[in-house]
């Protein structure tokens, strides 16, 4: 019987997250007679599946066998072998699997409809860090924030993963807030923590959260303690804590501020004297653990956030009010087709297309 692709990813993550690092630590010795036994099934399902570009862009279940059969593998040696005849296989069927990347544009790709705005001085110093940050980002089509006000998972998994912040307001568990407090007239109801926002507590299933003093959604945030809702928690890559994500932004679950405090920052090196907020948010202990979170991002996403840093430089050269991914190359660097990237046409529809809406939520 054959695999979907919803299988195969599985497959995938079973063997790059969890059978790799085993088998890298502790040689192929570690791995007992059911785990071989499982593996020879699945290769059983894999010989009966009709693999195609598409199914192996989703799963990246050739990456999996590539690490079992790659050189110098500790692997067991019938393992091995079943992994290099399947990859022939496939290759004699569909070409070269090396350099195979999924769509990150594309329909269902993690970046479908979003597209980052670039002025004329983000042409001029795109290499500044700094400026690149604060770039915009487009939503192709009507996105309508209110989504995101509503109490609860809204149907997202704990370590529900995504690039970039404008990706996860796309699907909905956050609006299109600049700041990090995702906030109605009423109440907040998600917060995305970056940067030096997050604070130990010593307490137990506790965190600390310092609000931005310029954050609108601080004095909702802080109406959660009478109302006792929870709040979704998203950390970024960015956030200097053990809690981070190794990249992009995932979802951590939720979290009820249990108490605030409201400080003021004396005058230091002619900076004005500023209110600071902080507060404390304690885990929902009726979810799954952060154990489940800490997964994320897994290999599949990994290859996902590389390819788009790989493409993220490649855009650096474009030129005036371009978009990333537009015509011009640099020179002497290669052709986004030889990297397996989507090349986008020079008018995707950012300056004509009523409906998109602009976010600067990335990071």
């Amino acid at each position: 019987m054959g695999l979907d692709q919803y299988g195969l990813r599985c497959e995938s993550r079973y063997i790059r997250d969890i059978l790799a690092p085993l088998v890298a630590s502790s040689g192929g010795s570690i791995l007992n007679e059911a785990t071989i036994y499982t593996l020879d099934a699945l290769y059983f399902d894999l010989r009966a599946t009709s693999m195609s570009l598409e199914m192996l862009r989703f799963s990246r279940i050739e990456k999996a066998l590539m690490v079992i059969a790659k050189d110098g593998s500790d692997w067991p040696h019938q393992t091995v072998v079943q992994a290099e005849e399947l990859i022939q296989q496939w290759e004699d069927k569909l070409g070269p699997l090396t350099n195979l990347r999924a769509d990150l544009w594309g329909v269902g790709g993690r970046l479908e409809g979003i597209r980052k705005i670039r002025s004329w001085r983000d042409g001029l110093r795109d290499r500044d860090e700094e400026i690149e940050e604060k770039s915009s980002w487009s939503i192709e089509g009507l996105v309508d924030p209110s989504r995101a006000y509503v109490t609860g998972h809204l149907g997202f998994e704990i370590g529900s993963w995504w690039i970039k912040p404008a990706a996860a307001f796309r699907d909905g568990i956050i609006d299109n807030t600049t700041h990090g407090i995702t906030t109605d007239r009423k109440e907040a109801y998600a917060v995305v923590i970056t940067d030096n926002r997050e604070f130990g507590t010593r307490k137990p299933g506790v965190i600390g959260y310092r609000a931005s003093p310029k954050d609108p959604g601080v004095t909702k945030l802080m109406r959660t303690l009478i109302t006792r809702n929870p709040v979704r928690v998203l950390r970024t890559a960015k956030l200097v804590s053990t809690w981070a994500p190794a990249a992009g932004v995932r979802y951590d679950g939720l979290h009820r501020v249990v108490s605030y405090g409201v400080h003021l920052a004396p005058a230091h090196n002619g900076v004005e004297e500023t209110m600071t907020y902080s507060f404390e948010l304690e885990r929902s202990q009726s979810q799954h653990s952060m154990t489940k979170a800490m997964i994320h991002p897994t290999a599949d996403e990994m290859d996902d956030w590389k390819d788009y840093q790989f493409a993220r430089a490649m855009s650096r050269g474009d030129d005036v009010l371009s978009l990333l991914f537009g015509e011009r190359l640099e020179e002497g660097v290669t052709t986004y087709e030889e990297h397996g990237l989507r090349k986008l046409s020079s008018d995707s529809g950012y300056f004509s297309r009523r409906t998109s809406r602009q976010s600067s939520s990335g990071v």
